[in-house]
């Protein structure tokens, strides 16, 4: 299997390709077909005027037809910034104000309904499923990046408002044939891409990794509806390898599906050690790796493959090895946790906040806010930077916590999180989703016969269903 970092020359790939297909709910494409849709909408973008001055907001789905436009606009030249479909006009127009586009692209309603409110013009199109906006823009900070950048990715980042990682083509590229490699993806392969392409891991990594691997990708249209039926819908469509996050393989294990699923990845946010040892026990023949990245370094950085006998003596599941050419280490340790680095070359180019570039990143060393443990040689996740909990001076780290009440609990759906106090400043508090009925006078003896007693929660929130903003990033 031969690398490419080049749009058009993993297009001629996957065109000259006998394995590759792409199928939807509506179309199912060879290579050679799919490479004849991305030239019509690279014509039908031309004809709408675009080119490589111009940078376009662009609405994703997954589907067949937004795959091929996307290719199209990286072989058309111009700058792609990506935004999820499930918003509101009043965010898309806030996003145009805040980073300049000159142009967006979406479905005919969301584009009829920010021409409205805007002086932007609206373009007729024959490009299928899209339709378009162009405003005059005088200056365009954005339109600079060109020369550095070809996609942007949304990201929230601490603050809550919208922050544009920038990347290059040919590492998103790079890093996506790294991913394939160290999850052997491959090419007889049939790929389900779930979660959404408007996302970093399930763009780069799942998509673009199977178009790499020149395997069979199966588009799931509509995630949301089918996640009750997930593993109906991988037995209809034959999957042999999907990537999903924690919450999703959570519903896995509640629906039993009997799977002839390869290869299974699991990454998105961390999974606990009992959660992922019911995982290897459910689909016993299935290799399962735990993935970790994050959208600035490209965003996949290593792998974890999962084995139960290996997993059983460890306290949590581990970060595992990092991808080729990427390093890691950790800064500020204090008693053996601290900031993970990673070194590596698919890195992000840069951040943006609005039309002028907040700042360029030339070298390769990614600070990450995430922190980690030593482990056996090597490191496990302890917690985000802005999860972390200050007790009175003291961090306490929540996926600790989680894990030990996880498996004591034998419940897949616990969350600790940060309660303000007057005296102590902040003090864990605990959500629990429990199956079975438990003592917690049982519970706080075994934390603390695991952890410090500053780590026992000062409330066990017994709930049906954890709050939404509880539950990890699945969709």
């Amino acid at each position: 299997m031969q690398a490419n970092f080049d749009i058009q020359a993993l297009l001629s790939k996957i065109e000259a390709s006998d394995t590759f297909n792409i199928v939807d709910d509506e179309v199912a494409l060879t290579g050679r077909d799919f490479c004849l849709l991305v030239a019509q909408k690279c014509d039908e973008l031309s004809a709408m005027g675009l080119g490589n001055n111009d940078t376009v907001l662009v609405q994703l789905k997954n589907s067949v037809e937004h795959v091929a436009a996307l290719c199209a606009l990286w072989k058309v030249g111009v700058f792609t910034a990506i935004v999820k479909n499930a918003v509101k006009a009043s965010y898309i127009n806030k996003l145009i104000e805040k980073f300049h586009f000159n142009f967006f692209l979406s479905e005919s309603t969301m584009v009829n309904a920010i021409g409205k409110n805007s002086n932007g013009e609206v373009i007729d199109s024959n490009l299928q499923g899209f339709a378009g906006i162009r405003f005059n823009v005088n200056h365009n900070a954005l339109s600079s990046l060109k020369q550095v950048a070809d996609l942007g990715i949304f990201s929230s980042g601490t603050t809550g408002e919208p922050k544009l990682i920038l990347h290059k083509l040919d590492r998103v590229l790079r890093n996506s044939w790294l991913h394939t490699k160290s999850v052997d993806m491959r090419c007889s392969d049939r790929v389900a891409i779930v979660l959404p392409i408007f996302y970093s891991f399930g763009l780069i990594a799942n998509l673009f990794g199977a178009i790499q691997s020149q395997s069979t990708i199966v588009m799931c249209k509509n995630s949301n509806q089918i996640m009750g039926k997930l593993g109906e819908w991988l037995q209809e469509n034959a999957i042999t390898f999907a990537s999903v996050t924690p919450h999703i393989v959570k519903l896995l294990i509640a629906q039993r599906p009997a799977l002839n699923i390869r290869t299974l990845t699991i990454g998105g946010d961390a999974i606990n050690k009992a959660t992922l040892l019911r995982v290897l026990k459910l689909f016993d023949k299935t290799e399962i790796y735990c993935t970790y990245g994050l959208t600035e370094a490209g965003p996949r950085v290593s792998t974890y493959k999962a084995n139960a006998q290996h997993l059983i003596n460890l306290t949590k599941v581990p970060l595992g090895e990092p991808l080729d050419g990427v390093s890691l280490s950790l800064a500020n340790e204090v008693d053996g946790v601290g900031e993970l680095v990673i070194e590596t070359p698919t890195k992000m180019v840069g951040i943006a906040v609005n039309n002028s570039i907040v700042e360029l990143h030339l070298d390769h060393r990614l600070n990450t806010g995430d922190f980690f443990s030593r482990l056996n040689g090597g490191f496990a996740f302890s917690s985000r930077s802005k999860n972390i909990i200050k007790r009175a001076g003291e961090k306490i780290y929540p996926s600790e916590i989680e894990n030990v009440i996880s498996e004591f609990t034998q419940s897949e759906y616990v969350r600790v999180t940060a309660q303000q106090d007057p005296i102590l400043g902040e003090v864990p508090v605990a959500y629990i989703e429990a199956a079975t009925p438990f003592e917690v006078t049982e519970l706080k003896r075994y934390i603390r016969s695991q952890l410090p007693s500053s780590c026992i929660p000062t409330e066990f929130n017994i709930v049906e269903r954890l709050p939404e903003p509880l539950l990890d990033k699945s969709l």
